[in-house]
Formats: structure tokens, C-alpha cells, sequence
């Protein structure tokens, strides 16, 4: 009969029980090499269960997985996490303590690693404890979307509401578009509500690239708003802060711009950017930033290109409710 080594429990399994016991042990490890490491603790349950103890080779295959289960990131956002690091810091010291006077094979080696580990991690092990840190840190989170969630109106245009109709919202916000004269232009993913002299302009793949202001050449800081309608339902709104064309090219003066504009978001959201983006354009490029918040998705474009002896330059802001038209047109 095999020989298994027992750390807390000395009780010889019985021999109908071996054979069950062995299939356990298997499927515990054809679980692990398949990424499946709750099932492979659930099958190192059963083997345990089948010999009445703990083994070597169970207490090793328990604490590998549960090293791949632990996720400090979400550590005290999931109190099954915090159970989670209790457990496998215990079972690797008993592991260390049961074989370190075997000798240093590659297992014992593996499982030492796991336990210098979590103890570099130097999180709390009591409960009390862990529920003050997490406390803490979800008041802390809840502070910073807060004022994020304050914050994004006030950069996302104008607060202008989703889900009317263009009609009710010409109605209901009579002064938001300035006295300029619009027009509806037809696009395939969404229509346009935009200012009537405007120049549209588009990269050679037939996306839509930007709304520049209604001239043609120079430059101009301007607040234009255009919408976005689809289904006769507003999903988004645009805003035009940076046109440039003419003979120079001024793509650095542009990247500033836009540097300043992603800082000022970044630093409301207080993370990185949901996705960044690159498109190459006629002898020139767009770069896009999206930001996700409270269901809209908000994204900053600049673009520089080239038409025969002009160049163009655009930045924008766009934001949108969920992903409707993060891109195109």
C-alpha cells in the first residue's frame, strides 16, 4: 500500500478506500492543469475526506491553488479573499513546518516562496482589523466617485439631458446652442445636429473625424455644441474647443492642448483613462481618450492632417450615454 505522510491527523486509510482516494487525488490535479483551482481544492476535499487525513501532496496542491484564487487587489473589496489569505497563510506554514526537515525539493521551495510572500503583503490577519481597513476604504472610494460624479457634468457638456427628442430638447433649452442657424446631417451610425456653415470633415476610411467651426481657414477657440441623434433620441453631445487650418502646421501647440484637457479629466477621475487610441490620417494622426462614469462615456479627440498644402487641426470633446458613439458617424 502507498505510504502517505500525515501532518495533524495518523490514521491509516482503508484499502477499499485507496483506489477511491487515488481518482480524487487525480482529478484534484487535472483540475490544476486546467486552471480550475476551486475545483481542484474541492477535489483535494474529497481525497482528504476519502483518507481520513491530510498528505503532503494535498496540503501542496491546496496551497498552489489557493495562491492562484488570492487577489490582494481585491482584497477589501471581498471579505472571501480575506478568509481566502488566512487559509492559505496557514496551510503553507504547516507545509513549511511538516516538511522542512525533508530537504529542499522544488515543492517545498515553491511553497516557502507563497509564504515570504504574504507575509511582504502585510495585511491584516484579524477580523476586526479588516473590517476597519475595508470601512475606511470604501468611504474613500465613495468620497472620490462623489466628486467625480459632481464633477462630470460640469466637463461633459453643459449637463444636457439623454433620451428626448430633438424637438423637446430645442424646446426645453432654447439658449443652448447660441443663435447660430443648425442642420440635421445624416450619418450611419447616428445623425448630427450641428451648426449650419460647418465644414465637415473626414479621415479616408470614411469615419467621421471632427466638426470644425464654420470657417474655413484660421484659428479659433470656440464652445460650438453639436448632437447626436439616433432613432430621433438624443445619445450624446459635442463641443468644438480647437480648430486650426492653414499653411503651418501646429501640432505641438495642439498636443499642448490636448495634454492640458486629458490632465484636467484624469485627475477628476483619478485613474487612467478607460482606453487610448491611435488612427493614422492623411500625413497626420488622431488620438482619442475615453472615460466610462455613472453610465456615459466621455472621450477627448485630437487630430492633425494634411490636404494638399493645408493642414487641419480639431480637438474636441464628445460625451455620450453608455457606448453608443464613442466613435464614427
Amino acid at each position: 500500500m502507498k505510504l502517505i505522510l500525515y501532518f495533524f491527523l495518523l490514521a491509516a486509510a482503508p484499502a477499499s478506500a485507496q483506489a477511491i482516494a487515488e481518482l480524487k487525488f487525480e482529478e484534484a490535479e487535472t483540475a490544476y492543469n486546467q486552471g480550475r483551482y476551486e475545483l481542484t481544492i474541492q477535489k483535494v476535499n474529497e481525497f482528504e475526506k476519502a483518507v481520513g487525513g491530510v498528505s503532503d501532496k494535498s496540503l501542496y496542491l491546496r496551497v498552489v491553488s489557493q495562491d492562484k484564487l488570492l487577489n490582494p487587489s481585491a482584497f477589501y473589496d471581498d471579505q472571501k479573499q480575506f478568509d481566502l489569505y488566512l487559509s492559505l497563510s496557514a496551510d503553507a506554514e504547516k507545509y513549511i513546518k511538516a516538511m522542512e526537515s525533508k530537504g529542499l525539493d522544488d515543492k517545498f521551495k515553491e511553497v516557502y516562496a507563497i509564504s515570504e510572500k504574504l507575509k511582504s503583503l502585510n495585511l491584516p490577519k484579524s477580523r476586526a482589523a479588516y473590517l476597519k481597513e475595508s470601512t475606511r476604504i470604501a468611504k474613500e472610494k465613495q468620497e472620490i466617485s462623489d466628486k467625480c460624479s459632481k464633477g462630470f457634468d460640469a466637463l461633459s457638456i453643459d449637463s444636457l439631458p439623454f433620451d428626448i427628442t430633438l424637438d423637446e430638447f430645442l424646446a426645453q433649452y432654447p439658449n443652448a446652442l447660441g443663435e447660430k442657424k443648425y442642420k440635421l446631417t445624416k450619418g450611419t451610425r447616428f445623425d448630427l445636429y450641428q451648426p449650419k456653415s460647418s465644414y465637415d470633415f473626414y479621415s479616408t476610411d470614411l469615419k467621421f473625424d471632427f466638426l470644425p467651426v464654420n470657417i474655413l481657414y484660421g484659428t479659433v477657440k470656440t464652445g460650438d455644441i453639436s448632437i447626436l441623434v439616433k432613432d430621433n433620441k438624443i445619445i450624446g453631445y459635442q463641443k468644438q474647443i480647437l480648430w486650426d487650418s492653414g499653411k503651418v502646421f501646429k501640432e505641438q501647440e495642439f498636443s499642448s492642448s490636448y495634454n492640458e484637457l486629458y490632465s484636467k479629466y484624469s485627475q477628476l477621475y483619478n485613474c487612467a483613462p478607460m482606453k487610448q487610441s491611435e488612427e493614422i490620417l492623411p500625413e497626420g494622426l488622431r488620438q482619442v481618450s475615453y472615460w466610462k462614469l455613472n453610465g456615459k462615456t466621455l472621450l477627448i479627440n485630437k487630430s492633425h492632417s494634411r490636404q494638399a498644402k493645408y493642414y487641419y487641426h480639431s480637438l474636441i470633446c464628445r460625451v455620450t450615454k453608455s457606448d453608443q458613439a464613442v466613435e464614427g458617424f
